[in-house]
């Protein structure tokens, strides 16, 4: 990739300066529009092979973001001490497609905020946004999202999860009385859990009894209970185990996408452009999955190659932080430069993957 890219300009005057009149949430429908995009063309398949037993599979996550302290960022994300320093950090809530390797959805939320486990469900809620909303989903949550609150949410609504539960957690009375690896349990949360429910959840939640599984996993002689309302006849205990390799097994695709997000050098301390570059590595990297995922079909390899190998090809492959510079300065141009800067982006982005797949 050559060393002298249009991006570079968007470091340098007068782009610097015009970068804070450019409205970050442009990028980020460009991302949710290429999203939209590829699940309407996977609809037409008639079993899409990335699906698991005929549902989508999301992960959501969160990523400690450090951006510069100024007043700006402050007053948006708060700050932290550290030590004799006052630092600012974003927490990053991202929605993952485990098998599809696209960041569907994120959030720029504050360090510290009240409202998680109402902004986990409202993330949750928006995925049919991109899939279609007749489409079956599931979500597969990490054990910092274990909360009551949470999961009644998800039963209320009726949205499919699995939540891995800490060993001595919330629910940890539920698991020490379990008496075997797939079990229906009741929870009230006026009776049992109320001190754990805010003012602020609505009155349904503390209304009556609610029902869930708790299925136990056995990974490499290592134990993991998983809360959900996946139906058994659907979901047996055995197919548990593909859902956690997924998720969390040594050769999860998960782990390649996160890397992305963690951001460690931005290109101005403002905060549109800190989300600029935020959306804008989104939408490089999904375009990039996108690309190779067409290849790598070409190519006749199969879905071992996609869930396990695929999203760490790219990341080798890919110089994010280049082709989001470069994605930047096409939205500061006018439209024949606009349409000349976007096609050689696709191009690297094609080029790359193309070489690394045959490699």
């Amino acid at each position: 990739m050559s060393t002298n890219r249009p991006g570079d300009k968007i470091l340098r005057a007068p782009y610097c300066n015009e970068r804070v009149d450019l409205n970050p949430f442009a990028i980020e429908e460009l991302y949710k529009f290429h999203n939209k995009h590829f699940y309407s063309d996977l609809s037409d398949l008639e079993a899409p092979k990335t699906e698991f037993n005929g549902h989508y599979l999301f992960t959501l996550d969160e990523t400690e973001i450090k951006v510069p302290a100024t007043a700006e960022n402050i007053e948006q994300f708060g700050d932290i001490r550290v030590g004799n320093r006052i630092e600012c950090h974003m927490r990053l809530g991202a929605v993952y497609d485990l098998r599809n390797h696209l960041i569907v959805d994120a959030a720029c939320n504050p360090y510290i905020y009240v409202d998680r486990n109402l902004a986990i469900y409202e993330q949750i809620k928006s995925i049919p946004e991109y899939i279609g909303v007749d489409h079956p989903y599931i979500t597969v949550l990490d054990s910092s999202c274990e909360s009551l609150p949470l999961i009644v949410r998800l039963l209320a609504s009726g949205k499919k999860f699995a939540v891995m539960l800490k060993n001595n957690g919330f629910f940890e009375d539920e698991l020490h009385s379990m008496r075997a690896d797939d079990e229906d349990i009741v929870i009230n949360p006026v009776r049992y859990r109320s001190e754990f429910i805010s003012e602020t959840d609505e009155p349904y939640m503390r209304s009556h009894a609610w029902a869930f599984r708790i299925v136990t996993v056995w990974y490499k002689g290592q134990r993991a209970s998983l809360a959900t309302n996946l139906s058994r006849e659907e979901f047996p205990q055995e197919a548990f185990r593909e859902l956690y390799n997924l998720r969390w097994g040594d050769k999860a695709g998960f782990r390649h996408l996160q890397k992305r997000l963690q951001i460690k050098q931005f290109t101005g301390t403002r905060c549109a452009t800190l989300l600029q570059d935020i959306f804008g590595i989104i939408y490089i990297a999904n375009t990039a999955e996108d690309v190779a995922r067409d290849y790598a079909e070409l190519a006749g390899l199969d879905l071992t190659f996609i869930d396990c190998v695929q999203s760490r090809l790219v990341n080798r492959l890919i110089d994010f932080a280049t082709l989001k510079n470069d994605l930047i300065y096409a939205l500061l141009v006018d439209s024949e430069e606009k349409s000349e800067v976007m096609t050689k982006l696709y191009q690297d982005i094609e080029d790359r993957i193309k070489q690394g797949i045959k490699g």
